[in-house]
């Protein structure tokens, strides 16, 4: 393992020092930033490589990139423009799978494609394709459903660009039972009566305004969870230790059109929040 030792200044001029510890992921070619530093013209930055807590010898090479969003710890990043139309399995490029509900069908998102859920208003078809097994649990049914979620901390952010004319629906979560007949009490999130709510425990706080283009992330571990709604801060509460999944089911019975589902195994700062929506939002169609 390696790690840098950084000194950074605040917009106080007071220095920090940080460690930043480099891994390899498994099966990933190039290392990744497990607990990245912000870097401008005051930082110095030497590389030390460390085993175990002692300092052996410096890196032969260190490389550095610049990222425009947040990357450290990045489960998927699914984006629904360029999907075909057909329910079933989506390619994601990544070790997540998403799964499609039938009745979902493109429409049109700010700047390009988006994917709009329970398109006809839960109409009945018995030509319909059947659902997939462990879609659902009874009648509900979720939008889609992502699998594979290989969450190695017990942190988790999910952000997403979504549209729905109601004021209250899922918006994620674990949907079902387990063995024990027992809900699940993992990370979630849903729109009460035009607020966002996010569990486990009672975090709610914002204003989600129906039929507009909005920006909704949760992230939390341990310690906190939050609610950010277009890159502000709305409200938090105390972590929990269980936010581990590996499924998230998407919109349950619940209308609304989607763009894009960002997935990291770790918090998001203020700032990072911010970073994601103002690099990404757009004029609204």
């Amino acid at each position: 393992m390696t790690s840098f030792i950084g000194d950074g200044r605040d917009h106080r001029g007071f220095v920090h020092r940080q460690r930043i510890f480099i891994e390899r992921a498994p099966g990933a070619g190039s290392p990744l930033y497990k607990d990245p530093l912000t870097v401008d013209k005051s930082t110095v930055v030497t590389a030390v490589a460390y085993e175990g807590s002692h300092a052996v010898t410096a890196p032969r090479r260190v490389d550095f990139q610049r990222v425009d969003l947040p990357r450290a710890a990045l489960l998927g990043d699914i984006h629904f423009d360029k999907w075909n139309g057909r329910s079933g399995p989506l390619e994601t490029g990544s070790a997540l799978g998403v799964w499609i509900a039938p009745d979902s069908a493109r429409t049109d998102g700010r700047a390009g494609k988006a994917i709009s859920l329970h398109a006809s208003g839960f109409a009945t078809d018995d030509n319909r394709p059947k659902q997939e097994a462990n879609l659902s649990h009874g009648a509900a049914k979720a939008g889609f459903k992502i699998t594979g979620i290989n969450m190695r901390e017990t942190a988790l952010t999910v952000a997403l660009w979504c549209k729905s004319g109601s004021a209250t629906g899922k918006l994620f979560g674990k949907d079902g039972y387990n063995a024990f007949g027992k809900s699940y009490k993992t990370v979630s999130c849903a729109i009460e009566g035009g607020r966002l709510r996010a569990g486990p425990g009672h975090v709610s706080g914002g204003k989600f305004e129906p039929n507009v283009w909005q920006h909704i992330v949760l992230t939390g571990d341990e310690n906190e969870i939050a609610l950010y709604l277009n890159g502000e801060r709305v409200a938090s509460g105390p972590g929990s230790s269980t936010l581990g999944t590996d499924t998230l089911d998407f919109f349950v019975d619940h209308p609304a059109a989607v763009e894009s589902v960002r997935l990291y195994n770790r918090t998001l700062g203020a700032d990072d929040i911010r970073r994601l929506f103002d690099r990404e939002k757009a004029p609204a169609k």
